[in-house]
């Protein structure tokens, strides 16, 4: 099932507004005293890391360059949900891309005064932190999102880190390295 913006944040509104209204529940909107922190679901949930490789449209290791404001999305209610556009420099790409750069749009940003985080996908990027991250293309647009929670990993000197605390890929490519990876891909793609 393709993740398109409107699908995109169709999700991230319903699950913002159904927090607003119970207060509190799974998926809900908090509030801190410096920002609205928003949760959501993700719609494409992976069991095997082979499922996930296929079913992306790039993978790529990459470093976090710096974010700028996108767009601001309004729902029916009125309630705003800024976007930021994560831009990435290309190291390698395993699957789909040869653009030397990439932009990742994610919830984040300001919003009527208020700084929006989306800690659903791993929250903040690091500037210059080095990144592997499987990506699905936005329609209509230069951008990707991640596929989900478990498509984002920290490349670090005791292997990936991944974002998501648990689900079964964040699990199989904990620790994992980048040679164990790129083997992985190429099994499942039959190169």
């Amino acid at each position: 099932m393709t993740l398109n913006r409107k699908r995109f944040l169709g999700v991230v509104l319903a699950v913002g507004l159904l927090g607003a209204a119970t207060g509190g529940a799974v998926g809900a909107m908090k509030k801190s005293q410096d920002a609205r922190v928003v949760h959501a679901s993700w719609v494409d949930v992976y069991e095997r890391p082979g499922a996930m490789v296929r079913d992306v449209d790039a993978i790529v290791v990459a470093r976090f360059l710096g974010a700028t404001p996108g767009r601001v999305a309004t729902g029916s209610a009125g309630e705003s949900i800024p976007f930021e556009l994560a831009k990435f420099a290309v190291e390698r790409s395993l699957k789909g891309t040869s653009a030397a750069t990439v932009t990742v749009e994610r919830v984040g940003g300001v919003a009527g005064g208020q700084q929006v985080v989306f800690e659903s996908d791993g929250g903040s990027y690091t500037a210059g932190q080095r990144y592997v991250l499987f990506l699905k293309r936005q329609p209509g647009t230069g951008y990707y999102y991640l596929v989900n929670d478990q498509g984002r990993y920290t490349v670090t000197p005791r292997g990936l880190a991944p974002a998501a605390h648990h689900g079964a890929v964040a699990d199989r490519l904990r620790g994992a390295s980048l040679a164990g990876l790129d083997a992985l891909v190429a099994r499942t793609l039959g190169r």
